[in-house]
């Protein structure tokens, strides 16, 4: 069949609709949707917007959207201790960078003491970190992430098997023991 060329007086009519996002399930220690507030879903651990974090179209739904160099803005949430670091843990979420370099989501204290750490490095790799002293942690990097694409990431702990693992789109890229006790600390904040 021959190709069909639009004209000066073709109209297009795209329709498009968004995925609603799954109810929470049991056990849920906290979700931030970003769909124009930093309130969590569970409604026990809401943050407040810092400096210049905003809101732009999420993979569903709304998202944050922060500039860690520019202009720097991120959603802050006070000390829980739902959000320490003493049992199992899973971080998890859709995540799309136009440029490399910036935490995603990290629980540190006011003087750069931290417990967890999800960043992405200069070089463009998902970096995660379970810290057991002030000073050093453990970590696994992912293969550089795609500029400007949606990538879903999780990266989890097992408090049973101390193993830590980090998975991309579904697959699992990485895998670390943690051999140190963990920095379970007080006082501490997540920044997203």
């Amino acid at each position: 069949s021959p190709a069909l060329a639009p004209t000066s007086n073709t109209t297009y009519i795209a329709n498009f609709t968004t995925t609603p996002c799954a109810p929470i399930p049991s056990g849920l220690m906290a979700w931030w949707r970003g769909d124009n507030n930093a309130k969590d879903e569970t409604g026990v651990n809401n943050g407040t917007l810092i400096g210049n974090m905003t809101f732009g179209a999420g993979k569903v739904g709304g998202g944050f959207l922060g500039n860690s160099t520019n202009n720097p803005g991120l959603v802050q949430v006070p000390d829980s201790p739902s959000l320490a670091l003493n049992r199992s843990l899973t971080l998890e979420g859709w995540l799309r960078v136009d440029s490399y370099g910036g935490a995603v989501i990290e629980r540190r204290t006011s003087d750069f003491r931290w417990s967890y750490q999800l960043s992405i490095l200069s070089t463009g790799e998902l970096d995660f970190t379970i810290w057991n002293n002030n000073n050093s942690g453990t970590s696994a990097n992912s293969d550089p992430l795609p500029l400007g694409q949606f990538v879903h990431f999780a990266a989890s702990l097992d408090e049973n098997t101390s193993q830590a693992k980090m998975y991309i789109n579904g697959s699992q890229v990485r895998q670390f023991t943690i051999t140190q006790p963990r920095n379970v600390i007080s006082d501490a904040i997540i920044n997203i």
